[in-house]
């Protein structure tokens, strides 16, 4: 069964995937969604913040705030190494970070192909998910940037 939702209405025919892990969970963005992929640099903690706000990193100038992905998604805290990557994004007027344990690919992905993700999958985190992918035997769920920037977890 294919997903119609607003990835076909915002794409013509294919999308192109950035690629990423949080632990074995592999995930992907729309590559128009994202501004810049890094390493992990210094990151300043904040306090009294929810859990999942790493802290801030200031990027050429640019102050953005480093969401912890994982906990994010109701997963363990993510142990920074060298195969972490911060990807940023613009949202609004800011930019944010989502700290992932590892960046693997590029994925182009026919929007034909793109389908609901089965209850049973994500875990009670398919809100956070316009949908998921089968390519080469692997299951790609694909990150709806706008909703777990939003949406209370």
């Amino acid at each position: 069964m294919q997903y119609q939702n607003t990835i076909s209405s915002q794409h013509n025919e294919t999308i192109d995937l950035l690629v990423f892990f949080i632990g074995e969970f592999r995930c992907g963005i729309d590559i128009l969604e994202i501004e810049g992929i890094n390493l992990v640099p210094l990151i300043t903690p904040v306090y009294n913040e929810p859990d999942y706000v790493k802290g801030l990193l200031n990027l050429r100038g640019q102050v953005v705030t480093v969401l912890d992905l994982g906990k994010r998604l109701g997963f363990d805290n993510s142990t920074i190494t060298k195969k972490s990557r911060i990807i940023i994004i613009k949202s609004e007027a800011e930019y944010l970070g989502l700290l992932v344990d590892s960046v693997s690919d590029v994925l182009p992905v026919e929007v034909q192909f793109v389908e609901i993700p089965p209850e049973n999958t994500l875990e009670g985190k398919e809100p956070y998910f316009s949908g998921i992918v089968k390519n080469e035997n692997k299951l790609t769920a694909i990150l709806d940037v706008r909703k777990i920037i939003t949406a209370d977890i």
